[in-house]
Formats: structure tokens, C-alpha cells, sequence
């Protein structure tokens, strides 16, 4: 489902606050749907603590 690209803007409003959501908020509904266990915590996933890992990265090499 596409979203409209307001979603994605810094000046959002979250769900929570009474907007259409947020990038984070877009996120987490696709968590629910394919985690079994967020989707047996419905509709109180919200509560649910999560784990952020922040500064990972991927690098790419190309070999000459």
C-alpha cells in the first residue's frame, strides 16, 4: 500500500497525536503484520518494548 509522501516528511504528525502517522508509525504497522508475536499482542503492541540498534552500516567493495 502506497502512502502519500507527507507520511515521510519531518513535519508529519504521529498517529498517536491524532495524524495519519509517520515513518515510524508506517514501520511498525509492517512489524505487526509479519511478527507472530506483535500480532498476538493486538492491539496493545503498542506497549511493547523494542531494542534500536543504532550505527550499522554495509560496505561495499568492488575488486580491480
Amino acid at each position: 500500500m502506497l502512502r502519500p509522501a507527507s507520511l515521510f516528511l519531518p513535519e508529519a504528525k504521529r498517529a498517536k497525536e491524532g495524524g495519519l502517522g509517520d515513518v515510524v508509525d508506517e514501520m511498525f504497522q509492517k512489524v505487526v503484520v509479519v511478527e507472530e508475536e506483535w500480532k498476538q499482542a493486538a492491539p496493545d503492541w503498542r506497549e511493547k518494548e523494542v531494542e534500536v540498534e543504532w550505527g550499522s552500516g554495509i560496505l561495499l567493495a568492488i575488486k580491480k
